[in-house]
């Protein structure tokens, strides 16, 4: 990930206009090799979930977010390898882990059942539920 000067604002046109609405991020900006595990460590309403967001392609913002030198925003190529799930994407109730799988395999061309299958059974998981 290449983050270039990453700003995004919150708050509807008339807020924006008279305060400038509220800055969630304010010129960000990192390089982020692949390969490695990175966290993110911030107080509340710090911006970590809009970075993540904006991030994954979810979320519209001024400056660049780019994934191997493209742009994430709108990026089938991109969005096809990119996927961020939280408590706050609503999942229909009842929805079974097999189902997801079953989606997930539809939706990413490269979904690997077999490391799917594998990683079912090195945690047990039951798919039932």
């Amino acid at each position: 990930y290449e983050l270039n000067r990453v700003t995004r604002r919150f708050g509807g046109p008339v807020k924006r206009a008279l305060s400038g609405g509220t800055l969630a991020l304010d010129e960000a900006s990192a390089s982020l090799p692949g390969g490695r595990v990175y966290g993110l460590i911030g107080r509340n309403g710090a911006g970590k979930t809009t970075l993540l967001r904006a991030m994954a392609g979810q979320l519209r913002v001024q400056g660049e977010v780019l994934v191997d030198g493209q742009p994430v925003w709108d990026n089938e190529a991109v969005l096809d390898r990119l996927i961020l799930s939280g408590p706050d994407v609503p999942w229909p109730e009842g929805i079974k882990v097999r189902r997801l799988f079953a989606i997930a395999a539809a939706r990413w061309e490269a979904w690997d059942q077999h490391y799917a299958e594998a990683l079912i059974e090195d945690f047990d998981l039951d798919t039932s539920k």
